[in-house]
């Protein structure tokens, strides 16, 4: 028992007594890092930092993959900030909400005088897993997503609920109203390059419209485990790979064969005490790629029409615009029902409130309700 005690100890001093600085590849880590600090620029800029969301299916790969890349820019070792994985095949994903992992909580590195170096650090964005699917829902709750509308800490089962309740149409009530929170610069779609695993072409073509719709936000390519299942040398696992590229529309410089820091490559976990260099530069080239400050969202100010389309008014009745306004601005007498209008709904209005159900608001469909 002494004899495996001893034996513990003494490995645990040989990893805590690995210098980094002598490892393969770490000259070129020290480049890339500077040239990614080059690329997010420092405060005097008076610019923010950019909003990084990572996607893909639960248990892809993102938390982890979020931890390496934490770990590309330590001199240290690499740390679980990002929390990943499920509690086993029957357990529930980790990440049920959106959760915002801002430069604070994974850059140590410090300016002179030990202070603040003023790099602009991106905030890495992380969420749960979503679903295979290119539907109105995915649509969504990726444009709550991508335009800021999403706050800390906030569970997707409350959008969930909200588009089951309400549609699409409560959904843009509900969130349109609110003040941005981080809204999306860079998306990087995180997929595993097992080839057993489901390849999730309607999600991937989901990201890829929802992104292109009205800011045309830059999306970036990564592949998990391609060492393990022989990358270049696997023909399936390259054909897993074109239609990936294809399907996300990723030209070379935006797609990324990354291993990550995981029980896959060291069954010991001995990185938590130093670091492995060749898989930082992998993910620092990646890194300088997104960062570029050459690279832009197309439409910056672009936002999304929160507003909800109603037919109102029947085709006879347009003349009620035109009408002389009477108390309160109302109409005073219409010429037919409101087109469409569902008047079960009308014990569901909040007319005590002055506030119509269909819109939230005092309007004219409110005007009709209290005039039945």
């Amino acid at each position: 028992m002494f004899a495996q005690v001893s034996n513990s100890n003494l490995e645990i001093d040989n990893l805590l007594g690995v210098d980094n600085t002598q490892k393969k590849g770490w000259a070129s880590k020290q480049r890339l890092i500077k040239m990614c600090q080059d690329e997010v620029g420092t405060l005097c800029h008076g610019k923010r930092p950019l909003n990084i969301a990572i996607i893909g299916l639960s248990g892809c790969g993102k938390s982890s993959f979020l931890n390496t890349i934490f770990a590309s820019f330590s001199d240290k070792n690499w740390k679980q900030i990002a929390l990943h994985g499920n509690f086993g095949q029957t357990g529930n994903q980790v990440t049920q909400s959106l959760i915002s992992y801002k430069k604070e909580q994974y850059y140590t590195r410090k300016g002179r005088y030990g202070k603040d170096d003023g790099i602009l650090m991106p905030t890495f964005i992380d969420m749960c897993g979503f679903e295979d699917n290119n539907n109105e829902l995915n649509r969504q709750l990726l444009n709550c997503v991508l335009y800021g509308k999403m706050n800390e800490y906030e569970k997707f089962k409350v959008v969930y609920d909200c588009f089951d309740k309400a549609g699409k149409d409560g959904v843009k009530r509900t969130y349109g109203e609110r003040n941005e929170y981080l809204v999306v610069d860079r998306i990087i779609f995180v997929c595993s390059a097992d080839p057993e695993s489901h390849l999730p072409t309607n999600l991937m073509e989901c990201v890829r419209q929802v992104s292109n719709a009205v800011r045309v936000i830059p999306v970036f390519g990564v592949m998990t485990k391609a060492d393990k299942f022989g990358g270049r040398l696997n023909a399936i696992v390259q054909e897993r790979e074109r239609k990936f590229r294809a399907h996300l529309g990723l030209p070379a410089e935006r797609f990324r064969r990354i291993k990550n820091y995981c029980e896959d490559i060291d069954a010991n976990t001995s990185y938590r005490y130093s670091l492995i260099p060749e898989i930082d530069t992998n993910v620092l080239e990646l890194m300088n790629q997104v960062f570029s400050n050459s690279l832009r969202v197309a439409n910056s100010e672009g936002r999304l029409d929160y507003s909800v389309q109603t037919n109102r008014f029947v085709h006879e009745s347009q003349d009620v615009a035109n009408q002389v306004p009477g108390r309160n601005g109302l109409p005073k007498s219409s010429s037919g029902p409101v087109d469409g209008y569902d008047f079960t709904k009308r014990n569901q209005a909040n007319i005590g409130d002055g506030v119509c159900y269909n819109c939230n608001s005092n309007c004219v469909l409110l005007y009709f309700l209290l005039n039945l």
